[in-house]
């Protein structure tokens, strides 16, 4: 997300904030401005981070909610211009992303990774699929590493 440190306006609706959010809002990038709704607050339902983000957490212009309002269809309906942007290691030939691992697990004496799926309940993925042939200016986006 560091890239967008030169756009102007960014409004954010997620299920967590972490550090580089709160990069965004010192650069100015991040101001909720144009939100259709609740304009000029950050909407999350978790803080990830240092002691300056849970610090940040505490302004008004931070607001805390549970899934059913960061994750929930009509809600997320309301929102003109809603970019979601999710994130995974890889992708297989049926579009299932594995978001996370673990290394090291050490099992029968060798080592393997684990790898985790993104489950559609998990993420704001399905809203976002299903706004995506409206006229809201809406779509999904998903980044990997790359390497």
């Amino acid at each position: 997300m560091r890239e967008l440190h030169s756009h102007k306006d960014l409004g954010f609706h997620s299920g967590l904030i972490s550090d580089v959010t709160l990069e965004l809002v010192e650069c100015g990038a991040l101001t909720g401005a144009r939100k259709s709704i609740d304009p000029g607050i950050i909407v999350t339902g978790a803080v990830f981070g240092s002691e300056r983000l849970h610090e940040f957490s505490a302004d008004p212009s931070v607001r805390m909610h549970g899934v059913s309002y960061t994750h929930e269809v009509p809600v997320i309906a309301t929102i003109d211009n809603y970019v979601s942007i999710n994130g995974g290691m890889m992708v297989d030939l049926y579009g299932q992303v594995v978001a996370d691992n673990l290394t090291g697990m050490k099992m029968r004496r060798r080592l393997f990774r684990l790898y985790t799926l993104i489950f559609a309940r998990n993420s704001s993925a399905p809203g976002i699929a299903d706004l995506t042939d409206t006229e809201s200016g809406s779509r999904p986006s998903l980044r990997l590493p790359g390497g």
